[in-house]
């Protein structure tokens, strides 16, 4: 595998690209040895806001609080939607985001708001949600998802549940419930959603 990783290195060398992974590292590497790199983005961004930041990795926040650390910035992320664990990203990055942003500084509840009411789904669906992530909930320490609440107005729904034995059956029941669902050309199809 190491064989793998220097070969990957020296082609990348020879073409003269760099991947993601590299691009991180030096970005890491020129933010710790210029401190005026910093300073300067520091002065160029008076605040900051970190969207989907349950999906952020270990060196993504190495770079974001080494750079905003003390300064004002706002993460905002759902730990029920953390789906980059392939690439390093992990829901305890919300855990982490108060204590490597403000290290100095104790963190208050008030800091934290939790955004719990859904605009789009129905009652029935958001049940199933709540319960698929009771056991995320569980575990989490300081950055739980609330139980999340449907909206006033919001209709019951549905859920509908299909179990399949193989590849090929599982990527034909989405095709196969949405052309029986299908509305009438121009008209508006209920929302759905495919887990």
């Amino acid at each position: 595998a190491l064989d793998l990783v220097e070969e990957f290195a020296r082609r990348k060398r020879e073409a003269g690209v760099l991947d993601y992974a590299d691009q991180l590292t030096l970005a890491m590497r020129i933010v710790t040895e210029l401190p005026g790199v910093c300073t300067q983005l520091r002065g160029d961004h008076r605040c900051v806001l970190l969207d989907e930041f349950q999906d952020t990795s270990v060196v993504q926040m190495d770079l974001l609080s080494t750079v905003f650390h003390d300064h004002p910035v706002t993460a905002v992320g759902d730990p029920n939607q953390a789906i980059y664990g392939w690439r390093g990203a992990s829901a305890a990055s919300l855990e982490e985001f108060l204590p490597r942003f403000q290290p100095d500084t104790p963190a208050v509840a008030s800091q934290t708001l939790t955004l719990s009411t859904s605009w789009r789904n129905d009652r029935m669906v958001l049940g199933a949600a709540n319960r698929v992530a009771g056991p995320l909930r569980d575990h989490a320490v300081s950055a739980a998802s609330p139980l999340l609440v449907a909206r006033d107005g919001a209709g019951e729904g549905s859920v509908e549940v299909a179990y399949t034995t193989d590849l090929c059956s599982s990527g034909r029941a989405p095709y196969h419930y949405e052309k029986e669902h299908r509305r009438p050309r121009c008209s508006r199809m209920s929302p759905a959603a495919v887990l």
